[in-house]
């Protein structure tokens, strides 16, 4: 449970700011490989009703969803989720889901063509592949997301992969951890949340995201 005193801290840190409402994780019906439930006229419907302010349109292994001409920008954050195995990682179960969010569709295909193990098919129906990365590779594939104005986010962490060290699950500084899924009292919320703070703990920095992972509307 929220105290008084840390909603009176976290009031003072947007104290002369303007706060954006939104989530960091959703998928649409955009055609392709995609695997939402509902559009992007209807997701528009939908967080206009929740004043919600932009929503990351995620859709898996394609970029066609970016160039929808319903695709609005600053609404919609551009990126998608892949999967990869991290074949040296220490964790038990090695699979992993990941957010590549970036500032604009033709950032997106600079990483996927930049990283071959995508077989990115390219253009803007391009399709790629869930691909198999060294622990080495994958800092790699980061570090050159960031480059480009991008930002990396380990979604849902406790739901797939499968470790009892917190640092298996972390992979880069100045990254993002989807700490609430769905909402405060999802059992994953709560596991994310341990994770993150042990994570914090041994001395990395890492932020808090919120997700929806919404198939459905927001």
């Amino acid at each position: 449970m929220v105290t008084e005193k840390e909603i009176e801290y976290l009031n003072n840190l947007y104290k002369d700011r303007v706060v954006y409402h939104g989530e960091m994780h959703d998928h649409a019906c955009t055609g392709g490989t995609s695997d939402g439930k509902h559009t992007l006229e209807q997701w528009k419907g939908a967080m206009d009703a929740l004043k919600v302010d932009f929503a990351a349109i995620l859709d898996h292994r394609q970029v066609r969803h970016m160039y929808l001409p319903a695709f609005e920008d600053g609404l919609f954050i551009c990126g998608t989720e892949p999967a990869a195995l991290i074949t040296d990682s220490n964790a038990e179960y090695k699979w992993i889901h990941y957010n590549l969010i970036v500032p604009n569709p033709k950032a997106l295909e600079n990483i996927l063509n930049e990283f071959t193990e995508y077989e990115f098919t390219g253009g803007n129906e391009g399709h790629f592949k869930y691909a198999e990365f060294s622990l080495k590779r994958f800092r790699e594939l980061i570090a050159s997301l960031k480059a480009c104005g991008g930002f990396f986010v380990h979604p849902h962490p406790a739901l797939i992969m499968k470790s009892d060290n917190a640092l298996d699950y972390w992979f880069s500084d100045e990254t993002g951890f989807e700490v609430f899924y769905y909402n405060t009292d999802n059992e994953m919320t709560h596991k994310n949340y341990e994770l993150w703070v042990d994570i914090l703990s041994k001395g990395k920095r890492i932020w808090a995201i919120a997700g929806g992972d919404g198939h459905s509307c927001c």
